[in-house]
């Protein structure tokens, strides 16, 4: 398994690059936070008491994605762009990392930060707005998933950067596939279930609009997992076709 380590000082080195991005840090791990108690508490005066709890759970969990889009996603590309752009990734193969090592690093130091984040958000969100307590098997597989998905948006994340090559393209095209998906998925308002149908037939398609799933599995009910495994795989798969495209593209 050694093919899948990466040196300590290179992964100290992503992890330091993550963090002196302020907008990953802001995007990532404050701004989800602050939003979601924001609109829990507006929700909250608006609705029966006796389903605060969970509306408040559903809006947790609907802005819970935002923190693998942010960092995984948008990370990527500007961090990923910008090195390519300007040859860095040319000069560290000079000095002995291969390409494997270098994805992997960025891999690793984005998935520590969005796990920490999560960890941070969670906390934050339950003191101030006192979310249902999950199921233990619950909260791991939706955490689970949530990994999963920000997996392939890294790898499209990668793909867009060596596709175009340029910061200021890389950045608008990730930019547009990043607030589609939040508005999508209900994190910019409007539900999903309350979009015309030919705009819910977009959500459909984004694994991130089934809060509904989410809540149920975070609570150790059962849950129709149907359309949601469909858009899983067509999230895997529109990955894998941009992954496999980017393969051909040169660094430099």
């Amino acid at each position: 398994m050694n093919y899948l380590r990466v040196g300590r000082r290179h992964l100290l080195y992503e992890l330091k690059t993550v963090m002196i991005n302020f907008y990953i840090p802001f995007f990532g791990m404050v701004f989800p936070l602050i939003l979601a108690i924001f609109i829990c508490n507006a929700i909250a005066k608006d609705v029966p008491v006796s389903i605060v709890p969970e509306v408040k759970t559903k809006v947790v969990l609907t802005m819970l994605p935002m923190i693998g889009l942010s960092s995984l996603f948008l990370g990527e590309v500007s961090i990923f762009t910008m090195e390519v752009e300007k040859n860095i990734t040319q000069r560290l193969e000079v000095f002995g990392f291969s390409k494997v090592k270098i994805v992997l690093a960025k891999y690793y130091s984005l998935m520590i930060f969005m796990l920490l984040s999560t960890a941070v958000y969670l906390i934050g969100t339950y003191i101030f707005t006192k979310f249902l307590i999950p199921d233990i098997g619950g909260f791991i597989s939706v955490n689970l998933l949530m990994i999963v998905m920000a997996s392939m948006l890294f790898l499209i994340a990668h793909s867009i950067a060596l596709i175009f090559k340029r910061f200021h393209i890389s950045y608008g095209v990730s930019m547009v596939i990043y607030f589609s998906i939040m508005f999508f998925s209900g994190m910019l308002g409007l539900r999903p279930e309350d979009m015309p149908s030919g705009l819910r037939t977009i959500s459909n398609m984004i694994p991130y609009s089934y809060v509904d799933v989410f809540y149920n599995i975070w609570m150790g009910k059962s849950a129709h997992y149907y359309g949601y495994l469909q858009s899983l795989i067509f999230l895997i798969g529109v990955a894998g076709v941009m992954f496999a495209i980017g393969l051909k593209k040169k660094w430099y």
